[in-house]
């Protein structure tokens, strides 16, 4: 399967609420993530079942 992207721009409140999540695993990693390290963890923590169950 051949690698893909998906760029997102977020804006406003969840702009913020991004960089809460953001704050949170920087200061359980010890250093500054990347983006895409931060999703990584979200994805972790969240199953695509659990939102359809929601």
């Amino acid at each position: 399967m051949p690698n893909t992207k998906e760029p997102i721009t977020l804006y406003g409140g969840k702009a913020r609420r991004f960089r809460e999540f953001e704050q949170a695993v920087e200061e359980r990693l010890g250093y500054e993530p990347t983006k895409p390290e931060v999703v990584g963890m979200m994805m972790a923590h969240v199953s695509p079942e659990d939102i359809r169950e929601s």
